[in-house]
């Protein structure tokens, strides 16, 4: 039984859409911190990356691949699922899938929706990433979390009908029907260190991985971000604060575990069936 197992993952994406990224070089600070944190500590983490990005910077995921990291899809340009319809949520993966291919990828295993917005209405979307050939699927945070957290979802790894795997991010639950983000983004930033290593502990002793995630700029106070919730005062206050210790908080919670990346974490201990060199 794993007795402890972190599931690393981050999610490659500028801090707002528009020009921020060219000729700025602060989220590429922020990019270049994680990957000395990762290198220091010798480890190999899942980067859900948004291809409009890789296009732009091929070389940021030349290294990427360089340093034995996995690279997942993030679409082409961080859009919510809600904002797609099913052919141009095909024609939209399909071009993130020829742009990280074409730049040296040559596996694309896993996806993840921006804001984690698959929901029941956007369901459709796991028949196309089947269709194309992914292996898994880390769109589900099974929590509160406005507009697309589903706090009564499954919240552990599991099969979909048509052989997807679903690998959902860790929360905190104290009752089956509400839970708590515990693994990351803002909420691993401003909640007590308590809850994300009480549920890590709920995790492992029935041996299930903890699934965290964030982003560059949730470890670089200079990172301007915008604000993404609209008028919502609050989300966009949280995700400015304690950047600066988010790399502590997450060397402290992995501490003493084994850490993977996704793919390796389900050919390891699901001993998934289906074809592994697609797409």
């Amino acid at each position: 039984m794993n007795t402890g197992e972190i599931l690393l993952t981050i999610d490659l994406e500028a801090p707002h859409k528009g020009p921020f990224i060219n000729g700025n070089t602060i989220f590429f600070t922020s990019v270049h911190k994680i990957l000395q944190f990762l290198a220091q500590k010798n480890l190999k983490a899942t980067f859900f990356v948004v291809a409009s990005i890789a296009q732009q910077f091929p070389d940021l995921i030349h290294n990427l691949l360089r340093d034995g990291h996995e690279i997942g899809l993030h679409t082409y340009n961080h859009n919510r699922l809600d904002t797609f319809n099913p052919h141009s949520f095909e024609k939209d993966t399909k071009l993130g899938l020829k742009i990280l291919h074409d730049i040296g990828v040559k596996h694309v295993y896993g996806f993840r929706a921006p804001y984690f917005s698959l929901k029941p209405q956007t369901h459709w979307a796991i028949d196309i990433l089947h269709e194309l050939g992914f292996v898994y699927d880390s769109s589900v945070l099974p929590a509160w979390f406005p507009p697309f957290g589903r706090p009564t979802q499954f919240q552990y790894i599991h099969q979909y009908p048509n052989g997807l795997w679903s690998v959902p991010i860790t929360v905190f639950r104290l009752i089956k029907s509400f839970g708590i983000p515990a693994a990351g983004g803002a909420y691993l930033r401003l909640l007590p260190e308590l809850f994300s290593h009480w549920a890590a502990h709920r995790y492992h002793i029935i041996g299930e991985p903890v699934c965290i995630y964030f982003h560059p700029y949730d470890i670089d106070p200079q990172v301007p971000i915008g604000t993404p919730f609209g008028k919502n005062l609050f989300f966009n206050t949280a995700l400015r604060l304690r950047r600066h210790d988010m790399l502590n908080r997450i060397n402290r919670l992995i501490t003493g575990k084994k850490v993977s990346r996704i793919i390796d974490h389900l050919r390891s201990r699901l001993h998934i069936s289906r074809d592994m060199d697609s797409p």
